[in-house]
């Protein structure tokens, strides 16, 4: 995900006690043209990508 839009390279999972997959973010920083574009922030503030 991050790859594709030219961003850094890392992301962020959040995943419910028994290890699912709830919701997935890489970072946008650079193609949203924002610092705050981090994954982790994307997941406890989510944003729209693209």
């Amino acid at each position: 995900m991050s790859r594709k839009g030219r961003n850094t390279l890392f992301g962020a999972l959040l995943v419910d006690a028994d290890g699912n997959i709830l919701m997935e973010q890489g970072n946008v920083e650079i193609t949203e043209h924002r610092c705050t574009g981090h994954a982790e922030a994307g997941i406890l503030f989510p944003i729209k990508l693209m």
